[in-house]
This record gives structure tokens, sequence and C-alpha cells, in this order.
């Protein structure tokens, strides 16, 4: 068990947020339940986290329910020791790592009626996982990969303070980008 998912085994509130986080389990009868969309990327993720078989158990995945227990979202989270993404180093920091993230459709766009702000279902996420992260003294920031084509999620992290870090790099045949907040 990662320190991440020690934290999670049981629902947790998110503050100001009708939203909980829990690990799932295989046997979770909401996993069939993830449709993100129907574009080949958001087709991907809910592929992986549906696909109980293949989960990565040093890769857990989360999910973000709302107050009535409706599924909102989901992501997979973990840490992995990264080098400086602008200096030639063969130092490693600390960073979390958002492996995989997808909101459901109809919650798409959709602001938390909970939250002060109205703050939308995914920039919560987002912030619940930069919490995290700063919650680790030794971590350096927050980690992802977007496809080259997601460019509705690329915009949406670049907004969130997240910064290029590296050319597009083909992974698993995919156009891919690399992003990094860092604190």
């Amino acid at each position: 068990m990662t320190s991440i998912d020690k934290r999670f085994t049981a629902p947790t509130n998110i503050p100001n947020s009708s939203l909980t986080i829990e690990q799932a389990t295989p046997d979770n009868e909401d996993i069939v339940k993830f449709f993100f969309g129907p574009e080949w990327w958001s087709k991907e993720i809910e592929s992986d986290f549906k696909d109980v078989n293949n989960w990565n158990p040093k890769v857990p995945l989360f999910l973000f329910y709302d107050k009535n227990r409706e599924l909102i979202a989901g992501a997979t989270i973990t840490t992995r020791n990264l080098p400086h993404p602008r200096r030639d180093s063969t130092d490693k920091k600390r960073y979390l790592l958002l492996v995989s993230f997808g909101v459901n459709t109809p919650y798409q766009g959709t602001p938390d009626p909970q939250n002060d702000q109205k703050l939308k279902y995914a920039q919560i996420i987002l912030d619940c996982v930069e919490q995290m992260a700063r919650a680790d003294e030794n971590c350096f920031g927050v980690s992802l990969y977007v496809r080259e084509e997601n460019i509705r999620a690329y915009n949406r992290y670049l907004k969130n303070g997240f910064i290029q870090v590296s050319e597009v790099f083909d992974q698993g045949g995919r156009p891919t980008i690399e992003l990094r907040k860092i604190f």
C-alpha cells in the first residue's frame, strides 16, 4: 500500500464539496458505471478503470462520489521519483503521479452544488489531488500525462497551473505530453 491509499480506504469527505474519495475494490459494482465520453482517449481510460483483472496494485483507483452516492469520477494515483524536468540531473524527486483521470459525462462541466465558489467537479478533484501531494512533505509536485489530441484536458491542466515539461512522445502508440505542477 502506498501512503496515498492508506488514507482513503474508507470514504473521506473532500472539504467544501459534496464529494467523497475512497479507494476502489475489484468487487465494487459501480466500476461499470464509468462513461467519460465517445472520444478514443475517454474510452481508453474508461476501459482501464473497468478492467479489474489488469489493475496494478501499486496504482490504486480512487472513486469520487457525491452525497447521494452517485459515481462522479475516477482517478488512478500513485507516487514516482522523477528527474528535474528542465535540467540534466541524475537526482530524482518524489511526485504524485495522476496516472488517469475521468469525470462521468453527466457531471463534466458541472459545478459542485456544495462548493462555496461553485467550482466544477473536475477542478475540485484536481485540487484534492494537489492537496494529497502537498500533504506529503517529501513531494515536489504533481505529474501527469495527457494525450496530445485531448485538448480540453490539456487546457484544463494548464489553467490549473501545470506546465508542459516534455515534447510530444509515444506512449503505447499514442502521442502524449507530460505536464507537471511543481511546488
